[in-house]
């Protein structure tokens, strides 16, 4: 079995928080959000990945898909690969 052209992963990540109303600076410290995003490696560039929940299976189409998330290199704490 060839090796998928867009593998299936799992990244781990930290996103931006925020405090979305009126509150006291000296309150605790709001931490980045911890998130797990599931999807379809579409491309690996120097700074991010690109990640798409969706593809089609057809071979005709393949390359295509939808709702693409593009994840900075320096959110990501860990990529693992999945079976299909």
């Amino acid at each position: 079995m060839s090796k998928p052209k867009y593998p299936l992963v799992l990244v781990e990540w930290e996103d931006a928080a925020t405090w979305d109303a009126w509150h006291d600076f000296a309150r605790e410290a709001q931490e980045p959000a911890k998130c797990v995003t599931v999807g379809f490696l579409i491309r690996q560039e120097k700074t991010f990945i690109e990640i798409a929940p969706t593809r089609r299976l057809e071979e005709t189409v393949e390359g295509r898909g939808c709702s693409t998330w593009s994840i900075p290199r320096g959110c990501i704490k860990k990529i693992k690969r999945l079976k299909e």
